[in-house]
């Protein structure tokens, strides 16, 4: 598992500022580089703008969910089983992002 950090970006309109709040996700992956594109995947539907500035590693192995077994939830247990079996399709991804120079002398 992966850490992936996600900066989302807002433009208030009145006083012309950009207004940026970081998230953190979870993300299932081998290298940093299957990460970097689960990541893009899961932001995929995303309307507004964001970013990408960290992706770290974690010592969290794996995430299993936690299913009562309760009327109804078998449903749900398939489900899971299904989405886990699948594989994502691998797109071409074209980073049109570019660092933010104020990011950057932010972390430094």
């Amino acid at each position: 598992m992966v850490k992936s950090k996600i900066t989302l970006i807002a433009y208030d309109e009145e006083s012309g500022k950009e207004r940026k709040t970081s998230m953190y996700m979870l993300i299932q992956a081998n290298d940093v580089r299957e990460a970097f594109d689960n990541t893009l995947h899961v932001m995929k539907n995303t309307m507004g703008e964001y970013s990408i500035p960290a992706i770290s590693e974690t010592a969290i192995m794996d995430v299993f969910p936690y299913f009562s077994g309760e009327e109804g939830e078998t449903e749900m247990l398939e489900r899971f089983n299904t989405l886990k079996a699948s594989k994502p399709v691998a797109a071409e991804v074209q980073d049109t992002n570019e660092f933010d120079p104020t990011y950057l002398e932010e972390s430094l």
